[in-house]
């Protein structure tokens, strides 16, 4: 629920076309997307509904059964229905694959998503996850047939194409409602971005980082404090949504500190954090600094086996440091880095 409800002022207002093929779907996945999809015109989502298959008379059925606004449209009229807070349903002869039609189609609508519901022999198997537009066209030799596409409809206009496995019941509202999906995502804006700390992140970081600071694997931050130095902080988003955080403090001598490095439960195992630690290390040098220091109570053994940190003693810190870290009573060790 949490975790859905994050996503409903995001995809209000904006406009998806989702691919059905009547040939390709269980009957089953059919209707729970159909289900889906009155969620999604119920936060206020305007629906295109792409379709092959010859049963369109069943398709409606379902929708009426199901109570979906829709009326079926020409690719000309597809405006005027979403105008009128319907679904528009575009039908096609044969099998719907991703093509010249569909990225028209997508276009035209002005679409921030097209969610393809296909067979995933039919995925380009260099494609796994979340790829920037870039990425996922350097990934392939000779994007041909459906990946070029794919690439078109991105490189037009469309903010991001979902390929999913249309038989995996409950693909669409796992691929839309979670930061990691179950499909292959190619994306132009930022969906991973890690950047500086604002006003609005802050009561979102104090939130993620409270059970950390409750633990006392970090030091309890005030949103004052937070808001008097947004410029040591920055956090990772994913989808618009914190789940992350890393601090640089800067100490005469050449020498700083990497402090609030945090990942959210539900995002640990995935490398986030030694992300956050090579964006802070990068940010370190562009500043001048020549070593990087850590102070923590139970990241010790990351640091050193990952990050190539080497143990230090705590008198080697900065003095003023040293005068915090006794104040807070914390049993932390120091770990220290060279950067060159």
């Amino acid at each position: 629920m949490r975790e859905v409800l994050q996503y409903v002022p995001i995809f209000a207002g904006q406009t998806f076309v989702v691919t059905l093929d009547g040939k390709a779907l269980p009957d089953v996945v059919m209707a729970e997307v159909l289900l889906d999809l009155i969620s999604l015109q119920k936060i206020g989502v305007q629906l295109v509904i792409a379709y092959a298959g010859e049963a369109k008379s069943e398709l409606l059925g379902w929708a009426a059964e199901v109570e979906l606004k829709l009326s079926e449209a020409s690719q000309d009229s597809v405006k005027t229905v979403l105008s009128r807070g319907q679904a528009a349903l575009v039908s096609y002869a044969g099998n719907l694959s991703f093509n010249e039609d569909l990225v028209q189609l997508a276009i035209a609508v002005g679409a921030q998503k097209v969610l393809h519901l296909g067979q995933t022999s039919d995925y380009p198997s260099e494609w796994q996850g979340a790829l920037k537009l870039s990425d996922a066209s350097a990934a392939l030799t000779q994007p041909e047939g459906m990946s070029y596409w794919v690439l078109q409809a991105v490189s037009q206009g469309v903010q991001r194409v979902h390929l999913l496995d249309g038989a995996m019941p409950g693909c669409l509202s796992r691929e839309l409602f979670s930061n990691e999906g179950v499909g292959v995502m190619i994306y132009r804006d930022s969906y991973q971005e890690i950047r500086p700390l604002s006003e609005e992140d802050i009561p979102e970081l104090l939130a993620i980082i409270g059970r950390s600071i409750r633990a006392q694997h970090l030091l309890p931050r005030s949103y004052e404090e937070l808001e008097a130095n947004m410029q040591d902080y920055f956090v990772m988003a994913i989808d618009g949504n914190v789940v992350g955080s890393v601090a640089l403090y800067s100490y005469e001598g050449d020498i700083c500190e990497l402090a609030c490095l945090f990942v959210k439960e539900s995002h640990k195992g995935l490398g986030y954090g030694r992300t956050l630690v090579s964006f802070a290390e990068e940010t370190a040098k562009t500043r001048g600094m020549k070593q990087i220091f850590a102070l923590s109570t139970d990241a010790g053994g990351f640091f050193e086996r990952q990050l190539e940190y080497a143990p230090m003693p705590l008198d080697v810190i900065p003095s003023e440091r040293q005068a915090k870290l006794k104040s807070s009573g914390r049993n932390s060790v120091a770990l220290i880095k060279s950067l060159k």
